[in-house]
């Protein structure tokens, strides 16, 4: 997956200039980049591109390349790791701070994996963001990443404040007839994910084990496997929403190394050996971005959807590779 985004992932068709494709595949001999909904690629070159390149995957794109290289001593990424970290140092600045908090914790480590102290800085504008404003939108899953980088940071004022918002986010949107984390429009298992593994980092690993089990009870496909993109509450009726969003659902091996759960660990990758890894065409390995439920690609407008994302296999590769 690696190979593929460093020989294929990166398009010059963004409004921007060069950046990490949002999805591509092998079309004709050809690398085809960003497909979108009607099941075409969208106008390139430049001055009809019509996107702008996603620096949270490119975020994630790196962390996954220092992951491998600490995981494996191979210098295989060495040049690429270079070029990416120059990138993700434009995208991300100590004035440019993100409200996922998320990308709290790729940016610690990748100050640590890379020892390069600007990565350090950008987090700890991070904190200061969270702490001065903490995010106020419908998102739960930002507002309680932002207060576990509170807590994960050491610092007492800090913990304090974060440990003080993770109990009024739950006590707020804690469904515990479903031990799920509610959200304004749909349950996204993705986003119930995230917000497990956040309360996991801070510290309140049994409230974690607590969202594991209601993905386990309500979200799991007992047909197929896997975990159905989400599904609507109304009324204390759920409406599952069926289709299969593999790659965001790897979130689930990473939270179950952080909770030494050996179980979920095996049955995510097991479903990643059978459903959600890609393992052609040849050089274009990866993860894609939605499937049906019986694991089948999508069609959009004639066009079969078998694009791999960078988001996906940001996501995939992270998972895979945390110890």
């Amino acid at each position: 997956m690696l190979a593929n985004e460093v020989n294929h992932g990166w398009t010059t068709c963004y409004q921007s200039g060069a950046g990490l494709a949002v999805n591509w595949n092998e079309l004709d001999g050809k690398t085809v980049y960003d497909w979108n909904g009607t099941g075409q690629p969208d106008p390139c070159p430049a001055p009809y591109a019509t996107r702008h390149q996603d620096r949270m995957t490119t975020l994630r794109f790196l962390h996954a390349l220092l992951l491998y290289k600490a995981d494996t001593g191979s210098t295989q990424f060495e040049s690429e790791i270079s070029n990416v970290e120059g990138t993700v140092l434009g995208l991300f600045t100590t004035s440019n701070p993100d409200p996922r908090g998320w990308a709290y914790d790729d940016m610690t480590e990748i100050a640590k994996l890379s020892g390069n102290s600007k990565f350090t800085d950008i987090a700890d504008a991070m904190l200061a963001l969270y702490a001065r404003s903490p995010y106020k939108d419908t998102r739960p899953d930002y507002q309680f990443e932002e207060a576990s980088a509170l807590v994960q940071s050491g610092e007492p004022a800090y913990v304090t404040q974060g440990t003080a918002e993770l109990n009024s986010y739950w006590n707020s949107y804690y469904l515990g007839n479903l031990q799920l984390i509610n959200e304004p429009t749909e349950i996204e298992s993705a986003e119930n994910g995230d917000i497990a593994i956040a309360l996991a980092l801070a510290g309140m690993t049994t409230r974690a084990e607590d969202i594991a089990q209601g993905m386990q009870n309500v979200l799991w496909d007992p047909v197929y496997g896997g975990y159905y993109e989400g599904a609507t509450y109304t009324n204390g009726i759920v409406a599952i929403k069926n289709k299969k969003t593999g790659g965001r659902s790897m979130n689930m091996m990473e939270l179950g190394k952080i909770l030494h759960d050996q179980t979920l660990v095996t049955q995510m990758d097991a479903l990643f050996q059978a459903h959600i890894y890609q393992s052609s065409p040849v050089g274009y390995e990866g993860v894609l971005y939605e499937q049906q439920r019986d694991w089948q690609p999508y069609v959009l407008g004639g066009t079969t959807e078998n694009w791999v994302t960078s988001e996906a296999m940001g996501i995939s590769v992270i998972a895979l590779l945390t110890q």
